[in-house]
């Protein structure tokens, strides 16, 4: 487990969250795991945007040309635009069903 750069953390308070770790392990916690929900905590609910950025670039290797990157970005960017500053956690069946009525029948 990192503590951070040896320039910005001193011995004496690396030492200090070294032994703050091992507490939290002997309780049964993990640290890390702690940690990473607190950045995500402090960084804000995951907006359904992000996610969408996020799993097209994952995806990005499986296309076999632009063309189809292209459908998946605008499918996600355009049509799914009302959604993209919503937390993930609220998007539910209306929210996906605001999106898709207007353009059930004239999209494939």
């Amino acid at each position: 487990m990192g503590l951070g750069p040896a320039r910005d953390v001193s011995l004496a308070d690396a030492r200090a969250l070294a032994h703050e770790a091992r507490q939290a392990i002997l309780g049964g916690r993990d640290p890390i795991a702690e940690r990473r929900m607190a950045e995500k905590v402090e960084s804000g609910p995951l907006t359904f945007g992000a996610a969408a950025n996020a799993l097209l670039e994952a995806k990005a290797p499986e296309w076999r040309n632009a063309k189809h990157a292209a459908q998946w970005r605008m499918t996600l960017t355009e049509y799914a635009k009302p959604l993209a500053d919503m937390p993930v956690a609220a998007v539910d069946t209306e929210a996906v069903l605001s999106v898709l009525k207007p353009i059930w029948q004239t999209r494939h």
